[in-house]
């Protein structure tokens, strides 16, 4: 079951990205990469040239504050009157990376009997998904519709750039919800489950509860 989708005014919870029948949850946050100043001759820096950073060490960068709810829009810049220059980062939004999901799937591959059998929803408003997907579609809050495919746990870096928006195993052991507007993903689990993922060393995840915010006011700690 999903909790409703309510609303800037008070707040969208983990529970209307996640379904709220878990032990526990976590955010799992996406890489992002520190863009150095241009080559010689104002030729772009190529992407392999590229910083990879956590977002943890993006805030202590910006003289910010780790936390679960931390929030990139504000993370990704320097604290007022910190005087730190600004950043050029890449914009972290919707899944993960085709790497990052395969490591996802790896943490949770232990935590469900039906691993050959995980269903896959992927947004249909991906630009030219509609000539690669033909298969059978949901509705999903918050008014969102999707292509639904199964297969192996192996099969969900298949999606190439979009990866599954939301997708479980077929015993329903857990969770996971990558809400494109957002850009973090969101667990549902077992606590042995969560406790797991969060001890990945591949991935930078920390615990929410389900109650917890997930809009761009979730931020309490870091100041605007």
């Amino acid at each position: 079951m999903l909790e409703p989708w309510s609303g800037a005014d008070r707040g969208n919870p983990v529970g209307a990205i996640v379904p709220t029948c878990f032990e526990a949850y976590a955010r799992v946050f996406p890489a992002v990469h520190e863009i150095p100043p241009e080559a010689p001759a104002g030729r772009p820096t190529p992407p392999e040239a590229w910083k990879p950073l956590r977002w943890a060490e993006v805030a202590a960068m910006n003289g910010r504050i780790a936390h679960p709810l931390m929030e990139w829009h504000l993370i990704s810049t320097p604290a007022p009157g910190s005087g730190r220059p600004r950043l050029q980062l890449t914009e972290p939004l919707g899944p993960p990376s085709a790497e990052e999901l395969r490591e996802l799937a790896a943490a949770l591959r232990g935590f469900t009997r039906t691993p050959e059998l995980c269903w896959y929803c992927v947004w249909t408003g991906y630009g030219g998904i509609e000539e690669r997907e033909s298969g059978a579609r949901i509705h999903h809050p918050p008014d969102r519709d999707y292509f639904v495919s199964f297969g192996p746990i192996e099969d969900v870096s298949f999606f190439e750039d979009e990866g599954p928006n939301i997708w479980w195993p077929d015993d329903r052991a857990w969770c996971v919800a990558s809400e494109i507007d957002l850009a973090a993903t969101y667990v549902g689990g077992s606590r042995r489950c969560i406790d797991a993922l969060l001890a990945a060393e591949t991935l930078e995840a920390l615990p929410v509860s389900v109650d917890d915010r997930v809009d761009s006011e979730a931020d309490a700690i870091n100041p605007r």
